[in-house]
């Protein structure tokens, strides 16, 4: 056997070892929201999220600095109803886990 099959050992045990336990599958899709949890969302996301990508854009063009605006940008994500979403999203994580 030549060398290739080493280093794909190598390749594979390196992987299971510092890859694999911080590996993040995401948020599971069989997570249900009541409907006023899914108005409450859709109504933030959607001024949240056209917030963020005028944002992204702006830092990627250069128009705004990430070194020097990105925490009032965080800031104003938070005054645009991110930590709503969170708490809404994390009920219903944990109803979820609790089934």
């Amino acid at each position: 056997m030549g060398s290739g099959v080493l280093t794909e050992d190598w390749l594979t045990i390196n992987a299971e070892q510092h890859h694999v336990p911080y590996f993040h599958v995401g948020w599971p899709a069989n997570i249900r929201f009541t409907a006023d949890e899914v108005n409450e969302i859709s109504l933030l996301e959607t001024d949240l999220m056209s917030y963020v990508d005028q944002m992204v854009s702006r830092f990627i063009m250069g128009e705004i600095s990430v070194e020097e605006d990105f925490d009032d940008f965080v800031e104003e994500t938070f005054r645009r109803g991110l930590g709503q979403i969170l708490e809404v999203r994390q009920v219903a994580y944990e109803r979820h886990v609790a089934r």
